[in-house]
């Protein structure tokens, strides 16, 4: 009883355009016996848009604005995890080999196929022989063939063992990633959390990541 609009877009300033789109959406919807519509569900997102992430970018403030005046709204928590995300750029980055929290702990660098010009890499934390967090990276150019894309590292997952947090391990694990990175010949990263994660969010940007916007799953009743 569930309908997903997928990716709607349109020029600014054709509102009409935008209007007979959506509401051509939900009469499809209602025919087949939907009761509620979702929008950008992440989901059920496509690889070409917003590094496949699939929630509606503010940048796209007229699409924001059409779902808002057609009765949508940001999709609360409860039956699905995350309905929310912010998105931060490092644009430029270049830091030195950090230093060790612990001498045995180490980082190895697993390449990775990819779309992009440059590779996805993924980095395994390791203490001894214990397997304790890892960082996975994609090239931005793994979705779409824009030439800055090339140059841009999106970092999707960012995890250390839960008996190792509060050590500063995982700062540790994501400067040597982005150490890495960078001499593989990036020059840009992104990253992205859930908009409640104040931690993740402090961590990021104390780093030196940049709030560049947020993200939206929408959802309407259709009865």
């Amino acid at each position: 009883e569930r309908g997903i609009i997928r990716f709607i877009g349109y020029k600014p300033g054709e509102r009409a355009a935008g209007q007979e789109l959506l509401l051509s959406a939900e009469r499809r919807m209602r025919d087949v016996g939907g009761r509620e519509a979702l929008a950008f569900a992440h989901d059920y997102s496509y690889p070409f848009y917003h590094l496949a992430f699939g929630y509606l970018s503010d940048r796209l403030g007229h699409v924001m604005g059409l779902l808002g005046i057609n009765g949508y709204k940001v999709a609360p928590e409860g039956t699905y995890s995350r309905r929310e995300e912010v998105f931060f750029d490092w644009r430029g980055f270049d830091i030195p080999s950090p230093e060790h929290p612990v001498p045995d702990l180490r980082v190895e660098v697993e390449r990775k196929g990819g779309l992009g010009k440059l590779p996805n890499v993924r980095f395994h934390l390791r203490q001894g022989a214990d397997h304790v967090g890892v960082c996975e990276t994609y090239c931005a150019g793994h979705w779409t063939r824009a030439a800055e894309a090339q140059e841009t590292s999106f970092v999707t997952w960012l995890a250390v063992n839960d008996d190792r947090q509060g050590r500063g391990w995982g700062r540790f694990l994501l400067l040597s990633a982005l150490y890495e990175l960078r001499h593989m010949g990036y020059r840009n990263s992104a990253i992205s959390t859930n908009l409640t994660n104040y931690r993740a969010m402090t961590f990021y940007a104390n780093l030196g990541y940049e709030v560049v916007g947020n993200g939206y799953e929408f959802t309407k009743s259709l009865v």
